[in-house]
């Protein structure tokens, strides 16, 4: 049968590319930290149990980016395992507007990309690395709620463009602010970054 096979280093080799804990959080940290378990089938997944990502990139992304797993959570179920209210945030009653959290390894650039700001989406998307997409708003609330619940750092240093939105740092206790547009702040946003998983067909 067809499928998709993810390769790669194991999480622990992988962290220790990215140097150490600060910069990557693992499978077990994430259910703490949110208090939902992973199904049996997820944690033994290929796409959980090998980091798809080659080495060398691991490497290149050393300081730059965060390492983590994703949970199945929509935009919504994100902000209140997290302890963020979701109203009356417009959001809440569109939440198929964006899309939601995967269960898989996510290597995701730590604010903007350098030098993106003040740019359009058509020649951001031209400054995109070879190998990475945009990701989603969803993923990077996700990230910027575990980082600075485990870890006390913070994903989102400015305004920035995600696959579907715009998110913004907001108070703490408000999560983050979410726009369909590119509002959010004077100027055009920055591009956030992530890493595409490396896989073979089979």
């Amino acid at each position: 049968m067809s499928g998709v096979k993810y390769f790669g280093p194991t999480p622990g080799r992988a962290f220790w590319v990215l140097s150490g804990a600060s910069c990557s959080i693992s499978l077990e940290e994430v259910e703490a930290a949110t208090g939902v378990s992973y199904a049996p089938e997820q944690k033994n997944a290929l796409a959980l149990k090998y980091v798809p990502f080659h080495e060398d990139v691991l490497w290149a992304c050393r300081g730059s980016h965060v390492l983590f797993p994703g949970q199945p959570l929509s935009l919504v179920d994100t902000h209140r395992v997290f302890g963020y209210p979701t109203f009356p945030k417009w959001w809440a009653k569109e939440g198929s507007v964006f899309p939601g959290v995967e269960p898989r390894w996510y290597l995701v650039r730590k604010g903007p990309l350098p030098d993106s700001t003040f740019c359009d989406w058509e020649t951001q998307q031209r400054m995109l690395p070879v190998g990475t997409t945009v990701p989603s708003v969803s993923s990077v609330a996700f990230a910027d709620f575990l980082f600075r619940k485990v870890r006390r750092n913070v994903i989102i240093t400015s305004p920035a463009r995600c696959s579907g939105g715009t998110v913004a740092v907001s108070p703490s206790s408000e999560g983050v602010g979410i726009s369909n547009k590119d509002g959010l702040g004077a100027g055009l946003p920055g591009v956030m970054v992530e890493w595409i998983p490396h896989s073979v067909s089979v």
